[in-house]
């Protein structure tokens, strides 16, 4: 049964509040996507203040990745067998408490558990933004929303790497090319997707 928030026009596109849904999803994956990576920007404030190794530091980094491997082991399952919107309520809440917990960490432990735990629970929005595409799109229209859920994922390494030192007009073909590198393979996995 279709949902009433996932509306189809004449031509069988979402229309309406679905576009809505797929923003909000859409910036989550950028939000957590950019998170993972801008966090190496602070490794030199972290080794200062925590007075820790940068291995130590670069951990956070890690753990946060090891995360997204463990939730979706029980987020995917969930998310089939309650639905999405109880997790990601569930999820959201808690991802944003402990990335709250890593703002205001008291030592490098407690950062390192914060950081595991913000991967852990924001993994239910890279594993299952995907799924609830795919609940209110179809095949032939599915292209332009997995490019836009995609490009958080395959784009925000440039954001820090870039943010971080002013560009000089000779490395803008450089970053031009990763980006058009980028998009290239969505559109590429996309024509997968739409030919299956």
């Amino acid at each position: 049964m279709q949902h009433a928030l996932f509306e189809r026009g004449a031509d069988g596109a979402p229309c309406g509040p679905s576009q809505l849904v797929d923003m909000v999803l859409n910036l989550w994956v950028l939000s957590l996507t950019y998170s993972s990576t801008a966090y190496v920007a602070s490794v030199p404030a972290l080794i200062g203040r925590f007075g820790v190794s940068r291995t130590v530091a670069l951990l956070g980094v890690t753990l946060q990745v090891l995360g997204f491997a463990a939730g979706p082991l029980i987020f995917g399952p969930s998310s089939e067998l309650y639905g999405r919107r109880p997790v990601y309520t569930a999820c959201g809440l808690f991802y944003s408490a402990f990335a709250f917990g890593v703002c205001f960490a008291p030592s490098m432990a407690g950062l390192l558990v914060f950081r595991f735990l913000v991967g852990f629970f924001g993994s239910a929005q890279i594993n299952n933004v995907p799924a609830s595409i795919g609940d209110f799109s179809t095949p032939a229209n599915r292209g332009p929303y997995s490019i836009v859920c995609e490009s958080p994922a395959l784009l925000s390494p440039l954001g820090p790497q870039h943010a971080l030192t002013p560009l000089s007009p000779s490395q803008m073909p450089s970053v031009l090319s990763e980006a058009r590198h980028s998009v290239h393979c969505v559109l590429h996995s996309s024509k997968l997707t739409l030919a299956t």
